[in-house]
């Protein structure tokens, strides 16, 4: 997850309707966006355009922007969600973060299990 806890967010859809002040959660492992309502977690049906969220980092309220529609690039298509880092009117920097795990074995010792996160930047025009 982007935060392990949850955010107060909007969410832009690409047929145009805007849902507002909504508990949102960012899968990094998927890319996919969540929102939680009568305490049940649920995955969005109809395409998100763009989403913004806030949370709360080390007591600093902190909000972040995350758009799709950019072209396919590598494993990644226009529904792909990237966080929006600087919107200028002709340029943007993007910044793709995921998640994955990876399992460690050890010499005569349980299997373990760690998330390693990468991070892609794009500058678009």
């Amino acid at each position: 997850m982007l935060k392990e806890q949850w955010g107060k967010g909007d969410v832009k859809f690409k047929n145009g309707t805007v849902q507002k002040n909504l508990e949102l959660q960012f899968d990094l492992n998927t890319n996919a966006l969540q929102f939680k309502k009568n305490n049940q977690n649920f995955a969005f049906v109809d395409p998100v355009q763009e989403f913004t969220v806030e949370y709360n980092d080390e007591g600093a309220t902190r909000m972040v922007l995350f758009r799709s529609g950019y072209p396919n690039i590598q494993a990644k298509n226009e529904g792909s969600l990237y966080r929006v880092i600087a919107d200028g009117p002709k340029a943007q920097l993007l910044n793709y973060k995921t998640r994955k795990v990876k399992e460690l074995n050890t010499y005569a010792g349980p299997q373990k299990k760690e998330y390693q996160q990468n991070d892609g930047y794009l500058y678009t025009m």
